[in-house]
């Protein structure tokens, strides 16, 4: 070995011991906080946002809308911003309140929005419902565009942003990533969702801010958020809400707690958009009665066993029967699984084309699930 590869090779070796040291020093240093921690009496901090005397936003958490493509995501942020940037608890938040003794700053990132006119308006209305004047600049919400940075590029720019702006800002500082899965090159890569991950608890856990992510569901109808990204971003998450219509062809949108880690699952929350606000308002229990019982006349059960009759001639998987069934009823796959289900666990018998009495069997091949019509045991 020359004198030159033996100089590299020392100095190699002390560059890793050192960085060996360093993440032992942090271990270290992280147990002593949580055993001196663990010997005080531990006063648990007070939601940022609550309903009906629950919290369900709190500080220093990471929190995810997540529902398909126009089911109105934003708006829901838009609330949420309002809301944490007003003075007074209105019925315009939907029932949500804030602790208003406490200093807020908004941070909102934008992906898809165009500049002239969707982002500018969404602003505008936040500024309305929070009673501030359309024309004041100076408040406290800082926007971001992503549109004109490339994807390359997204995640080095957030983090130098929320850089800058958490030593501006001594309230406290209310992120959000509108759509997360923008914010980084490839959602589907583990290392770049890792890493935006990794700088969202980097944060919560030094810094007195709390994130707001929202992500699309993949298309198709599923609840799944979009990629490893999404998967990781539930799992991290303290509070999911997915926001979506009660079913297919509603003007009832439905808000479903998926996630409440500092709390119990509350009760759904059903919202109309109104044309006169162009936002987000409470439905009035004559329009969630209306919903309900346009759902229960939706593929009623003996309709179903006689569609199963005329059509499962031969085994289906349970996407293939649960779209076709979707056709012929035009109602949502959540109503179907549950009328299959119900001819499933009762045995209802089913009569096919040549009149023979027959029963839904259910059963897994290839990790799929398949239906099936076999004769009756009875």
């Amino acid at each position: 070995m020359s004198s030159v590869d033996y100089v590299l090779a020392e100095s190699q070796k002390r560059q890793t011991k050192e960085k060996e040291e360093k993440l032992l020093e942090k271990i270290q240093s992280s147990k002593k906080t949580v055993l001196e921690n663990s010997c005080k009496k531990i006063d648990f901090k007070a939601p940022i946002i609550s309903r009906e005397g629950n919290g369900v936003i709190y500080p220093n958490t990471i929190n995810t809308i997540q529902g398909q493509s126009g089911v109105h995501k934003s708006r829901l942020v838009e609330i949420f911003i309002a809301l944490l940037l007003s003075k007074l608890n209105k019925p315009r938040f939907l029932g949500f309140e804030s602790i208003i003794s406490r200093e807020y700053f908004a941070t909102y990132a934008d992906t898809e929005r165009n500049l002239k006119e969707q982002f500018p308006y969404a602003l505008q209305q936040i500024k309305r419902m929070a009673d501030i004047p359309i024309e004041k600049l100076d408040i406290k919400l800082d926007p971001f565009s992503f549109i004109d940075i490339s994807r390359e590029d997204r995640f080095t720019a957030l983090k130098l942003y929320l850089d800058d702006i958490r030593k501006k800002v001594d309230d406290h500082l209310f992120i959000v990533l509108d759509v997360v899965t923008d914010c980084i090159g490839n959602f589907n890569d583990p290392k770049e969702s890792m890493g935006l991950i990794d700088l969202m608890n980097a944060y919560i856990n030094s810094y007195d801010v709390t994130f707001l992510c929202v992500i699309h569901e993949n298309p198709g109808g599923t609840e799944k958020a979009r990629g490893h990204l999404g998967t990781e971003l539930i799992n991290k998450s303290s509070t999911v809400f997915q926001i979506g219509f009660d079913t297919k062809g509603s003007n009832l949108i439905k808000i479903t707690y998926k996630k409440c880690r500092n709390s119990k699952r509350f009760e759904p929350i059903y919202l109309v958009f109104s044309e006169e606000t162009k936002g987000l308002v409470l439905a009035d229990q004559s329009q969630i009665e209306k919903a309900k019982n346009s759902k229960a006349q939706k593929a009623k059960i003996e309709e179903v066993q006689r569609v199963l009759g005329e059509a499962l001639k031969e085994p289906a998987s349970k996407t293939d029967l649960l779209q076709s069934l979707g056709d012929y009823f035009k109602c949502g796959k959540r109503t179907l699984e549950h009328r299959l289900k119900t001819i499933y666990e009762n045995q209802l018998p089913i009569l096919n084309d040549k009149g023979q009495k027959l029963v839904l069997d259910k059963y897994s091949e290839r990790r799929l699930v398949f239906y099936a019509l076999i004769p009756t045991e009875k």
